[in-house]
Order: structure tokens, then sequence, then C-alpha cells
């Protein structure tokens, strides 16, 4: 391993994650319900799905700081008094954007390899898990070719909504949070634009659901080719 790389913790091998989430499993009473692979991943990992938790939060609180000093800024700009005093106030506005961006860069980034990290090792679990099904199949009741296929989707899939995963409640705090300070300005007038963000988040959800059946025409047609070969 090269030297400028640390290598991992004896707790985040891949046996010690294998491990833990063939214990979990075990332990679910009910191996048919919806929840019951996010519930087992949850058990065998919880630190990794709740550290991005805090990055994430920071990052809201960042973003709702920001109009505040824009707010601030303007009203500098636009104000008057003694060059002495506005001096400072200038050079302390420049600071603080400064440490707004640094720490929106630091959060971000903390926040993006902690996603990485929690989708790398769901990877890491489930497909040893998937891979060890498959060997106990009888090789005539297997489709080497379309069970491949459905993994790999499956599991871009999980990666996918386990990196997006704490925006969904950062979204809606942030959602919250912004129309109340914009109520606190315009008044009653926000509701129009409140209005406006739910019907553009319902037509994108009927948008999404027509689009669900884009993946399996997709798998359907890649299952001969890769069966082939």
């Amino acid at each position: 391993m090269p030297s400028d790389l640390s290598s991992p913790r004896d707790d985040e091998s891949a046996e010690v994650l294998r491990e833990r989430f063939r214990a979990s499993w075990a332990r679910n009473p009910n191996k048919t319900a919806k929840t019951a692979l996010f519930s087992t991943l949850f058990r065998a990992m919880p630190g990794k799905f709740l550290t991005p938790a805090f990055p994430r939060a920071v990052i809201v609180a960042l973003t709702l700081t920001q109009p505040m000093l824009l707010e601030r800024m303007i009203t500098f700009v636009q104000g008057a008094g003694p060059y002495e005093e506005r001096l400072d106030v200038g050079y302390s506005l420049i600071g603080a954007f400064a440490a707004l961006y640094t720490l929106m860069a630091l959060f971000n980034a903390w926040y993006a390899h902690a996603c990485n990290k929690l989708a790398l090792e769901m990877r890491s679990q489930l497909i040893d898990s998937c891979y060890r099904q498959l060997l106990k199949m009888r090789l005539a009741a297997l489709d080497s070719g379309k069970a491949a296929t459905l993994i790999n989707v499956d599991m871009q899939h999980i990666m996918e909504g386990s990196i997006i995963l704490h925006d969904i409640w950062a979204s809606l705090l942030t959602v919250a949070v912004a129309v109340y300070l914009l109520y606190r300005e315009i008044g009653l007038a926000c509701v129009s634009h409140t209005f406006s963000l739910l019907l553009s988040s319902l037509t994108g959800s009927l948008d999404s659901s027509r689009r669900s059946s884009a993946p399996s025409v997709s798998t359907n047609l890649r299952d001969p080719r890769l069966g082939k070969t």
C-alpha cells in the first residue's frame, strides 16, 4: 500500500463487516419484511449510518446562514457612517464570508467521504452475501448471466440511495426553516412560493414513478447479452 494512504482499521476489514452482517441477519426475526435488509444493515454498522448526519446538519446550518450574511452585507453597502467604523465592519464581513465558505468546503468533503464509505461498506457486505447464496444454489436452477446483472443493478441502486440517504431529512429541514425565515420577511406572501415548491415536488414524484420501469427494461435487454458471455 502506498505510504501516503492509510490502511483500514481492524474493525473495518471485510471479514469483520461480513461477520457482523451475518450475525445481525441471523437475529432478524422477520427476514421477509420490506425493512428487513435496511434494519439488518443498520444494526450491523450503526456508526457508519449516523456519522454523515453531523456534517450534513452543519451544512444545513451554514446554508441557512448565507442569506443572513448577504443581508448584512447589503445593509453595509447601503449604509453610511464614519469611515473607520465601516472599514472594521467591512473587514469583519470579509472574514465571515471566508470562514463560511471554508467551513462549507470542509464539511461537504467530510459528508461526501462518510457517505461514500457507507455505500462501499454496504456493497461489501451485500455482495458477499449474494454470491455466498449463489454458491448454495443448484447449477440447473441458476441463470448466471441474469443473476449477475440483477446483483450489479441492485447494488448500484442501493449505493446511490445510501449516498443521498441523509439528504432526505436535511432537505425537509432546510425547506421548513427557509419557509419560516421567508414568512418573517414577507408574511403570508410566502404561501405562493411554498405552493410552487410543493407543486414541483409532486410533479417530480409523478415523473419518477413513470420512469421506474426503465431499469427493468434495461435489465431485460442486457440479460441475453451477458448470458452469452
